[in-house]
């Protein structure tokens, strides 16, 4: 919780203090649109907002440095560096100081256990840097305290729920082990529960669907002797209402979940084969496989599948732990129904009125432009 509130105060200063009120102007989101938009790209709204937000990034990357520059002015911050040589861990104790911000002291059990990227924690460099994070986030959560921060509401806000969160989380590990299943128990559940835990065969296919068979066997035969593409044939010839926007692209199919002798055909092709025609209710079918996918989690005794099944009947475990909460009524839940839909409905209102204003902030922005502009 005291890494978190700190974190959070650092933030909120830099946010508060150095990095808010970045300003883009109409000129200047023209002038980016001029200078580095392809020519021909409509001005719309959304690529009036993409400029503005590329420019307020670079603004935002360059206050930022600004910020790190000044942060530690009349601040004293003596730093040793024998105590990031990586020769001296092993008889380094915990409490040993590494660095001073005026009377505070950072300690060398603080610095180790923020070096979380075992591939240079034996680098000073890294050390160093990571270090000097350490004491840029100590300073401006000591002046985020100082300017008050540590009573803003939207601070006191996340801090709570991050209280709320970590409480949860701290219960949960408590009633895991209590719920943890047996290997009996998780065979079970994968017996009964199969279809939710196995992912099948699947297949990326490509179809033409011909109203007879005749049809069908004439346009496999264009296909084939390469008089037409697979693409044009679904476009000119198939009579799916989709395939002028689809060109026969299915995209991807499960064993078992189609017409008996189209799932048959399908999953006996090889991929980039050409396959039919078989009928169904739809029509008569030609099919080439893109691409396959093999069946995954099918057997209890493969360690993926076992894993994904306790996860699986732990999470119901958990949930039935809840709704046997509120059966028992030990904590009283009353939702007042008519409160959320008012919320609700000044969100989607507020929603709404924003988007209006952005349409016509950015109407007179796009009329500016004009016609030389764009072309």
């Amino acid at each position: 919780m005291e890494r978190f509130s700190k974190a959070m105060l650092a933030a909120l200063y830099r946010e508060k203090q150095e990095l808010e009120n970045i300003k883009v102007t109409d000129k200047e989101i023209r002038d980016f649109y001029k200078s580095n938009i392809a020519a021909g790209t409509p001005f719309t709204p959304d690529v009036r907002t993409g400029i503005e937000a590329s420019i307020r990034k670079e603004r935002f990357k360059t206050k930022k440095e600004v910020f790190q520059k000044h942060l530690r002015q009349g601040v004293e911050v003596t730093v040793d560096k024998t105590k990031l040589d990586p020769k001296g861990d092993a008889s380094r104790a915990s409490n040993e100081v590494v660095a001073r911000i005026g009377q505070e002291t950072i300690a060398w059990g603080e610095l180790r256990s923020a070096l979380t990227d075992p591939a240079k924690s034996s680098s000073e460099a890294y050390r160093s840097d990571t270090l000097n994070n350490i004491i840029d986030q100590r300073i401006a959560t000591n002046k985020a305290k100082a300017a008050g921060l540590d009573k803003d509401p939207v601070y006191l806000a996340r801090v709570r729920e991050f209280k709320k969160v970590h409480l949860v989380s701290l219960y949960k590990a408590k009633l895991l082990p209590q719920m943890e299943p047996t290997d009996k128990e998780i065979k079970e559940y994968f017996s009964k529960n199969k279809e939710k835990i196995q992912v099948p065969e699947s297949r990326k296919i490509q179809m033409v669907v011909l109203k007879t068979k005749d049809e069908a066997k004439d346009v496999k035969q264009k296909i084939k002797s390469g008089e037409v593409t697979m693409f044009e044939a679904a476009s000119k010839y198939s009579i799916d209402p989709n395939a002028k926007i689809t060109l026969g692209e299915m995209g991807w199919v499960a064993k078992g979940s189609g017409f008996p002798d189209l799932d048959r055909m399908v999953f006996s092709l090889k991929p980039e084969e050409l396959g039919g025609p078989v009928e169904s209710p739809a029509g008569w079918h030609l099919v080439k496989v893109l691409e396959t996918r093999d069946a995954k989690l099918q057997n209890i005794d493969d360690q993926d599948t076992r894993r994904l099944t306790r996860n699986l009947l732990l999470q119901e475990r958990q949930n039935q732990y809840v709704v046997d909460l509120r059966k028992k009524n030990l904590f009283p839940v009353k939702v007042y129904t008519e409160t959320f839909q008012r919320i609700v409905r000044n969100e989607a209102e507020r929603i709404e009125a924003k988007r209006k204003k952005t349409e016509k902030t950015s109407a007179p922005v796009k009329q500016s432009v004009g016609k030389s502009d764009v072309n």
